[in-house]
């Protein structure tokens, strides 16, 4: 199977046994099993009648209950997300991860082939919802009142088992909807580089960061570059997450997104 965007993996820091983002404070990368080393963007419920599809990640959808379909006639899984208008399929032939969508938003699924249902089937409550509060916690009122910087460090991975991933890229695709605020940098280690850390506190106290060069692309074209990444090559970066001092402002539903680019041939 040729790359995709959903091997294209966004993975934990925090050494080998890690699955905790809150605690992806830089140092080697978690090679937890079961998915548990991925950083997840929004939640999907279960299928339960397309089997055999195990739906590992999914982003950009609105909130709510979408359908998945599967067409054994053509061999094609559609996505459907909560409020759009139609399907988008793709040909599902063998075993191996899927990305499914369109602009109206993405489901990454974890297909084997043998289990999928032998006839038509369709379920149509696949509830979406975001993840949240789990690469940064709640804003304390004394750091609100204080201000407070924290750092986050996660790897860019491509999963595939041959095929290259070219001109890989990370900009800050919307920063957070309350008053705190992102940057992001490489980790210069650089290719399959261990980033510094892992932090001494989420504040970096220890001053392992310091002198790194932060910055705040918006878009793809302005992107921080990490070059072509080939099978199971991998790239760290950080995030800093800054709240000023006196903030006042209360943002239950604080959203955010980092974006990601690669070329595939």
């Amino acid at each position: 199977m040729a790359i995709g965007p959903g091997h294209i993996e966004v993975q934990l820091s925090g050494g080998a046994a890690n699955t905790d983002q809150d605690l992806s404070l830089g140092g080697a990368i978690s090679t937890a099993g079961g998915g548990a080393n991925r950083v997840i963007s929004q939640t999907a419920v279960a299928p339960t009648n397309v089997t055999g599809v195990d739906i590992i990640n999914a982003y950009g959808n609105a909130l709510g209950n979408g359908t998945l379909t599967w067409d054994n006639t053509g061999e094609i899984l559609y996505w459907k997300p909560f409020g759009a208008v139609s399907s988008v399929g793709v040909n599902t032939t063998a075993d191996g991860i899927y990305t499914i969508g369109d602009v109206n938003g993405y489901i990454v699924v974890d297909v084997t082939y043998a289990s999928l249902p032998a006839g038509a089937e369709v379920d149509s409550d696949i509830t979406i919802a975001n993840a949240t509060e789990n690469t940064f916690d709640n804003v304390s009122a004394l750091e609100s009142l204080n201000g407070d910087v924290e750092y986050r460090c996660f790897y860019i991975k491509n999963t595939h088992g041959t095929d290259t991933a070219f001109d890989v890229r990370i900009w800050i695709k919307s920063q957070p909807t309350g008053p705190d605020e992102l940057d992001i940098c490489l980790a210069p280690q650089g290719l399959n580089g261990t980033a510094a850390g892992p932090l001494a506190s989420e504040d970096d106290s220890g001053g392992a960061l310091t002198g790194y060069t932060w910055y705040r692309p918006s878009t793809q074209a302005a992107g921080l570059q990490m070059g072509s990444l080939t099978a199971s090559d991998y790239y760290a970066f950080w995030i800093r997450r800054t709240v000023a001092a006196e903030t006042t402002q209360k943002e239950p539903n604080d959203i955010s997104a980092i974006g990601i680019s690669a070329l595939v041939a």
